[in-house]
């Protein structure tokens, strides 16, 4: 059965902030709440800091407490800094700061201030009060549990902690999952409240690993407007040589070596009149992604070459070549650390596929480039180990290391398009939206 979900009722004070806040109450390092997203839901409700504002764009900077960096409407923030009243207590509708009595101990049953514990969804989950023998206050959730932002998924309201079904199912604690039983269910009640008492904030909340964060959309869940067959025109494709000729020997069959060794030649590859001339690519390199293109008859390569000469540079335009091509590309390696350095390779070199994530996210396409712009350098070869990179390693004081790998998920997880492809392909509702926004963005007919 699919999941169902509805949209979580409105908090106290949201109907007078909703309609969001004015550039002239907010300010730098000002603490602020994210409201009224519609293209990237799951990103309502998370809290941050305010860095600086884009006059120009009408945008501030945000910095979330995940760690992002995000660039937002004024109308999309509302400030969260409470504000007292002159008999020093805080002013009506905002919770007290936490307070301690004269003894210095932790008074009993205190909550967070307002606005400091990250929610996971739109709705919070409801802070644990203490006991009285380890009464202190609850750390801050862990970063690993906030939900990493994704293509908003078409038509879905936000889930929240009581959706029944599949997903719900794979993030229950394990405490629920092994209370299959109905004596198991009949302590369940009094067990949870046991472990109220010292268990951390959050603990009852597990992420679903990667390969598990598939879309569940099904033909219900689709707008009407996705049953339309919506084409776009290719935007950037490399003018391929017309030389392979309509009828001829296939591979395997005789006379293709021979064939396929005259349209090389004819292709002026290795030249300056190559259909890839300035990609940086060597002869090798030219040739593999020349033959395995949808105007050549060759449907199957094996490459087969050292460590170091390239292999993966052929993957990336190979798998330009099939960017409008409706089928799902699916790329597969053998550890991990091979698919990371596939995805920084990504970043570094120019195809359609850096450019759909660079339009879908400007600002981590702005740290990936080193420029303010990313646009200037649409064409370069980037280096991800850049000055900027370096430089907002260290504003946030963390590795250069926890950087790159923010960068390499954000774009796998722009160009998995989850949430935003049915049957394999790309949602209409999704493509005139994107393409709406930008015109002269190059559009995947199908993920990577």
């Amino acid at each position: 059965m699919a999941a169902t979900s509805s949209r979580p009722p409105k908090k106290k004070g949201d109907a007078a902030t909703s309609t969001g806040s004015t550039a002239q109450n907010l300010s730098e390092k000002t603490r602020v709440r994210l409201v009224g997203l519609e293209a990237f839901v799951e990103l309502n409700d998370q809290l941050g800091t305010l860095l600086s504002f884009d006059g120009s764009r009408g945008r501030w900077q945000v910095r979330l407490d995940s760690g992002q960096v995000k660039n937002v409407r004024v109308n999309n923030l509302v400030n969260i800094a409470p504000i007292a009243s002159e008999d020093g207590k805080p002013a009506k509708g905002l919770k007290a700061q936490t307070l301690a009595p004269e003894d210095g101990k932790p008074a009993r049953g205190l909550k967070r201030a307002f606005g400091e514990a990250p929610s996971l969804k739109p709705q919070a989950t409801p802070l644990r009060l203490r006991s009285k023998s380890k009464a202190k206050v609850p750390e801050a959730a862990p970063k690993a549990l906030v939900q990493r932002p994704t293509i908003p998924r078409p038509n879905r309201p936000a889930e929240g902690p009581a959706d029944e079904g599949g997903r719900s199912a794979a993030k229950k604690p394990k405490v629920a999952r092994d209370a299959a039983t109905p004596a198991a269910l009949a302590g369940k009640k009094q067990e949870e409240q046991e472990e109220d008492e010292d268990a951390p904030l959050f603990s009852d909340v597990e992420e679903l690993e990667g390969e598990e964060e598939v879309s569940e959309t099904s033909d219900e869940d689709v707008d009407e407007e996705d049953d339309e067959e919506f084409d776009w025109e290719p935007v950037g494709a490399l003018e391929m040589p017309k030389v392979w000729p309509r009828e001829g020997p296939k591979p395997g069959q005789e006379g293709f070596t021979q064939q396929a060794s005259r349209c090389l030649a004819q292709a002026r590859l290795g030249t300056q009149r190559s259909p890839f001339a300035g990609l940086g690519m060597r002869l090798h390199q030219e040739s593999a992604s020349f033959l395995l293109h949808p105007d050549s008859p060759v449907e199957r390569l094996l490459v087969d070459h050292a460590t170091g000469t390239g292999k993966t540079l052929i993957m990336l335009r190979m798998l330009d070549n099939y960017f409008d091509d409706p089928r799902p590309k699916v790329a597969i390696f053998p550890k991990h650390a091979v698919c990371d350095n596939f995805y920084q390779e990504l970043l570094k070199w120019p195809t359609r596929w850096r450019h759909f994530f660079c339009f879908l996210k400007p600002a981590e396409a702005s740290l990936a480039s080193g420029a303010k712009d990313w646009r200037r350098k649409k064409f370069d070869v980037w280096d991800i180990n850049n000055d900027k990179s370096r430089a907002e390693a260290k504003t946030r004081g963390v590795r250069l290391e926890k950087i790159i790998r923010e960068l390499t998920d954000s774009i796998q997880e722009a160009l998995e398009m989850r949430h935003a492809i049915r049957g394999g392909k790309v949602t209409s509702k999704f493509a005139r939206g994107f393409l709406e926004e930008h015109p002269d963005a190059p559009m995947p007919k199908a993920p990577l």
